[in-house]
């Protein structure tokens, strides 16, 4: 599977930023290597665009440190991905 976007329906501060990182594996009994983080603000983000292709995607959600007196709530979030390989 090839993921190439997450769409976060986050509630909270306009302005506020949360991280979101995009691990990859290949088996699912595997600990995820997590990727770098990417930045959704809230009140002006809709979409992350992310580059990962593994047999199993996972994903975190993280408030920076700032935005810990501030709550955030993530409310659902949609995956945009293709199907790459046959087997």
């Amino acid at each position: 599977m090839r993921n190439t976007g997450v769409y976060p329906k986050i509630t909270g501060e306009t302005g506020k930023k949360v991280q979101v990182y995009i691990g990859t594996s290949n088996e699912y009994n595997e600990s995820p290597t997590w990727g770098a983080a990417s930045t959704y603000t809230i009140g002006s983000a809709y979409k992350v665009d992310v580059r990962a292709t593994a047999r199993v995607i996972s994903i975190r959600f993280e408030g920076s440190a700032a935005a810990a007196t501030t709550p955030w709530k993530l409310s659902s979030y949609a995956i945009e991905y293709d199907i790459v390989g046959n087997r």
